[in-house]
């Protein structure tokens, strides 16, 4: 994926913008809540495992950073629940991705997939994979396969708002 600018925003919060003199690489983010809304309550709960993975493959699987913004509680810290999520959802995202597919990679050729991209497919037994790259004169570094043990993306429980909870 291709993450060059030639122009950029001041703010989320203007409409002025800047055009660059020269186009700048700048990779995009996913800035999410770990809880429904934006701020702690006391009857909230952290997002779900699965919804944490949904997010991970639409945002890290796709080339941006994640950020996930635990809340902090009244007292100023990170509630206990939520470290606790975190811990899970990194050790989930460690289990699907530390060991690569032992594999072998001939001969490539100017353009980029995406650093990080993730194509989630069903479980197939192959002896080769072919790879079809468009564009104009493409190249294709590397490629990592992982046997994760899933087979699809897991669907968003739902749509956060930044309002706090009900």
């Amino acid at each position: 994926m291709n993450y060059v600018v030639a122009e950029t925003s001041f703010s989320n919060y203007t409409v002025h913008s800047s055009t660059l003199a020269d186009a700048l690489h700048l990779p995009p983010e996913c800035d999410v809540s770990l809880r429904r809304g934006w701020f702690w309550h006391p009857d909230d709960k952290p997002k779900e495992l699965d919804h944490l993975l949904a997010i991970y493959y639409r945002s890290i699987g796709l080339g941006p950073n994640l950020l996930a913004n635990p809340p902090p509680d009244t007292r100023g810290l990170i509630p206990n629940e939520d470290v606790a999520r975190l811990g899970e959802f990194s050790a989930e995202v460690r289990r699907r991705f530390q060991t690569p597919l032992a594999a072998s990679q001939g001969a490539v050729a100017a353009g980029t997939v995406g650093s990080q991209r993730i194509h989630v497919l069903e479980p197939v037994k192959a002896a080769t994979l072919i790879i079809r790259l468009e564009g104009r004169d493409p190249v294709l570094t590397a490629v990592t396969a992982f046997s994760t043990g899933v087979g699809s993306v897991p669907e968003i429980n739902y749509l956060a708002t930044t309002e706090a909870p009900g």
